[in-house]
């Protein structure tokens, strides 16, 4: 369609199948923009949802190290091991 009909005129548009291949690979660039974005976003929630976690863990721990003193406490079954003081090993 969009061929030069006198060989010293240039074409003034693509043709139809090479705009519709040029679209779709701009439409396919776009959602992977997009997709980056939306991934963005979620992985700024994630870390921040990490962080509040993680700020209980901190608070919690001093809880039962408040309650028990300097301990470890098993996860599974909430085993108690108490750690020894360094001062009194000296």
């Amino acid at each position: 369609m969009a061929k030069n009909k006198n060989k010293g005129e240039k074409q003034t548009h693509i043709e139809p199948s090479e705009l519709a291949e040029m679209k779709n690979l701009v439409s396919q660039s776009n959602n992977g923009h997009l997709d980056l974005g939306r991934l963005s976003m979620q992985k700024h929630r994630i870390l921040h949802a990490l962080a509040v976690v993680q700020d209980k863990i901190t608070s919690f721990q001093e809880q039962m190290q408040e309650k028990y003193g300097k301990c470890e406490i098993n996860t599974v079954d909430g085993e108690i091991t108490y750690l020894e003081d360094e001062q009194t090993n000296s």
